[in-house]
């Protein structure tokens, strides 16, 4: 469990140091920071932005979940829960990834 979360924690620093880099040295290419998800056009960024402001266990569902890609079961036993509040967690995180990621849009 200690290994995953320090996984986890790893790769918001990574994450970070990406951005970092992306907003000191401007692609040339448009397209290097975005990506297309649903209806909605994603930028990196937004996306990050948006995972960071969600409550501590529903980002540590997302990440274990969509980007470390571990099974709902495995992201209970590492986080210590019930496989039900893991599945609560990332239906509530995409609702509001999904509410965040289109006012970000708008706002565009």
């Amino acid at each position: 469990m200690t290994v995953a979360l320090n996984l986890l924690r790893s790769r918001f620093r990574q994450l970070h140091r990406a951005r970092a880099r992306a907003v000191a040295q401007p692609s040339t290419d448009p397209g290097s920071l975005s990506g297309r998800v649903g209806d909605l056009d994603i930028d990196i960024v937004d996306l990050q932005r948006a995972v960071r402001a969600l409550p501590t266990r529903q980002a540590q569902a997302v990440v274990l979940h969509y980007l470390l890609g571990y099974d709902v079961r495995v992201v209970a036993s590492i986080l210590g829960v019930s496989e039900g509040t893991i599945k609560t967690a990332l239906s509530r995180a995409r609702t509001s990834l999904a509410r965040a990621l289109k006012e970000s849009e708008v706002d565009a």
